[in-house]
């Protein structure tokens, strides 16, 4: 599988430095996070994102230890190394969270996501057809016949209609 080495932080510009320090005021890392160094890659999105985070994180109706856990149980389901990897060290750094910990949230979010929320079952009841006859059923296949014989004498009366106005 081909990969892509992402820039390091010293080689983005100066917008993606400015935007970088913007994101580490609001989630405290200490560094630029692999996933700021990808979306350096695209301006535009890293400036999106930014702003989605600005906006949730400026509600704090959540404790940012608590928007951290989030991050890490989303960034696990959706297999997001990069989320993962920034969530774990903040959560280990900034919170003092141990080993033990983080793998007790992975294995509990690991479970949550095995639940299968689809079961395979038979459902056995009765079900009630409408009563009455289609024309289909009363006439046979004569109503597609009709059908198609009057299509064929639209289509006649059309061309011969196009050559009249021709010849006229």
């Amino acid at each position: 599988m081909p990969t892509i080495k992402l820039p390091e932080e010293s080689q983005h510009n100066d917008m993606v430095k400015k935007v970088d320090a913007m994101i580490r005021e609001i989630t405290k890392a200490p560094s630029m996070t692999a996933s700021t160094r990808a979306l350096g890659l695209r301006p535009s999105i890293l400036i999106g994102e930014h702003q989605e985070l600005a906006h949730i994180m400026a509600k704090r109706g959540l404790l940012n230890l608590q928007n951290h856990m989030i991050g890490l149980a989303v960034a696990a389901a959706r297999c997001a190394p990069y989320e993962l990897y920034a969530h774990t060290r903040s959560l280990q750094l900034d919170y003092g969270l141990d080993s033990g910990q983080i793998v007790e949230l992975a294995a509990t979010v690991a479970h949550v996501t095995s639940i299968n929320l689809f079961e395979k079952a038979i459902v056995s009841t009765t079900i009630h057809t409408t009563t009455g006859e289609t024309l289909y059923v009363h006439f046979g296949e004569w109503v597609v016949l009709l059908s198609c014989l009057a299509l064929i004498g639209a289509a006649v009366v059309a061309v011969v209609r196009v050559r009249s106005r021709r010849g006229a």
